[in-house]
């Protein structure tokens, strides 16, 4: 029997060849492509997914986005797996596991599921950012993620409760991986089973495990493991020391400015081998104390030797003064990977599309009135900044990423998006919008049958509305 593949958002995170990406920093391709000429209309529904549209969007130049280097991670497909014999003599595994696994959640959204757990017996819930980052449910003024919670068997084996419970978010922590929920419960309802967390920090060479719900495995599913290493990320991976061990003057310092540039991130590697599914999942200590959450994995299959782990410092900060409130989580059109590319569409010598993605466009953001100073586009470096800073002034932009589309409307041309409309299938029919207060305060609705994901309408400046309409018609040759 065949399983099916996980959702591409909520896999276990890949970190590819980290000196691979730093290496853009002097080194770059750039390429064009003829413009589109505009083509009669099509029908009104239509999908972007095409081999035509990705043919228009090749050849990226390779820019270090803080997404790229804060994480170095990307979503990865499915791959073959073959289980490896760990000859590691288990020490105390049952009682962990049964202390443990019953605070050890499923954590479901509309696009996939991952791995989460309870911190408190009012139900506090800690899971990775990337696991709610898409598909989260929303209603006027929150988001939530339906979690499944299990009962532990007299035979020691987990069995899940089919009942759906939602859980609110009360904190998104994407610098970090993190995110905190909090489940809904009625008045007077029984105490949770909870993780502590450790009291002491781990260090390498610890015995630990890792619970969690592997696409490759079962739900519940304990490995045994230890410690391998703690630092900082990005700045003590291996590969990232050894490129700035070997370049000097210009491109050394351009490699530590990158890294100073970013946000300290403490992490935590084990012997675990974890699986797609198990992002969100605790690592406990031999006492059943909690020392990290699991994120990631190597981006090469040869080196999956190993899992990377929020630190146990990182989810003590994110336990600090929990908000009473939950938040909406809205979309952010600036994350995206590292490479991109800018555009001209109309064939008038002005860039008017910034492309994100490889071999296949996953991001497009389009400047309509070409009001982003060229001098910014001259190289890499500054392209690279162009990025960083978020000076690409767009007024559309469209994440083709995940089962839908979501689509960014800065409707007033202010310099900030003020409109967002998502839908979770391949259609061009809003299913949800985001909209932004004069006080910033953004709330959801649903949308109404005539909003769609992109068209011009959405713009009030008609000049610029007018010009959306003949890319989209450009763009469904």
């Amino acid at each position: 029997m065949t399983p099916m593949p996980p959702p591409p958002h909520f896999l276990l995170r890949r970190l590819p060849a980290i000196a691979l990406a730093v290496a853009a920093i002097v080194a770059g391709c750039r390429s064009s492509a003829p413009p589109a000429e505009p083509r009669p209309e099509p029908e009104p529904d239509w999908s972007l997914r095409s081999a035509e549209i990705a043919e228009a969007f090749i050849n990226p130049t390779i820019v270090l986005t803080p997404k790229a280097l804060r994480r170095i991670v990307t979503p990865d497909g499915p791959r073959g797996w073959t289980p490896d014999a760990n000859l590691e003599r288990p020490r105390g595994g049952i009682e962990v596991y049964s202390a443990a696994a019953p605070a050890t959640v499923v954590v479901r959204t509309i696009n996939g599921h991952g791995s989460g757990f309870v911190v408190s017996a009012d139900g506090l819930i800690v899971t990775n950012h990337h696991v709610i980052e898409s598909g989260l449910g929303n209603d006027a003024t929150s988001s939530f993620a339906t979690v499944h919670l299990g009962r532990l068997g007299s035979d020691g084996i987990m069995t899940l409760d089919p009942s759906a419970v939602r859980a609110r978010l009360l904190r998104d922590d994407p610098e970090n991986d993190l995110a905190l929920l909090r489940l809904e419960r009625p008045a007077g309802a029984a105490p949770l089973t909870f993780l502590k967390l450790a009291q002491t920090a781990p260090r390498p060479g610890m015995d630990c495990a890792i619970i969690g719900h592997p696409a490759s495995g079962m739900l519940w599913t304990y490995r045994p493991c230890e410690v391998s290493s703690i630092g900082d990320f990005p700045r003590d991976m291996v590969e990232l020391v050894m490129l700035r061990l070997r370049t000097s003057g210009v491109q050394q310092s351009q490699v530590d400015a990158l890294v100073a540039g970013q946000p300290k991130r403490r992490i935590m590697l084990t012997s675990a081998q974890a699986n797609p599914g198990d992002s969100g999942g605790p690592v406990l200590d031999r006492t059943g104390a909690l020392i990290g959450v699991t994120f990631a994995g190597p981006g090469e299959v040869s080196e999956d030797k190993f899992t990377y782990h929020v630190h146990l410092d990182e989810v003590r900060q994110l336990l600090t003064n929990v908000p009473k409130a939950p938040i909406i989580f809205v979309p952010d059109p600036w994350d995206f990977g590292a490479t991109v590319e800018p555009r001209d569409l109309d064939g008038d010598g002005r860039m008017d599309v910034l492309v994100a993605g490889g071999d296949r466009p996953e991001m497009m953001l389009f400047d309509l009135d070409n009001d982003t100073p060229a001098s910014l586009l001259g190289s890499p470096d500054q392209l690279r900044a162009l990025v960083i800073e978020r000076k690409w002034d767009f007024e559309v932009a469209l994440d083709l990423r995940g089962s839908g589309y979501v689509s960014f409307y800065d409707t007033q041309n202010a310099g900030a998006h003020d409109l967002v409309l998502v839908t979770d299938q391949d259609s061009m029919a809003a299913k949800g919008k985001f909209t932004k207060a004069a006080d910033g305060r953004w709330t959801y609705q649903p949308a109404s049958a005539t909003d769609r994901i992109l068209a011009g309408s959405h713009l009030k400046t008609p000049r610029l509305a007018q010009r959306l309409d003949q890319f989209l018609r450009a763009m469904r040759r």
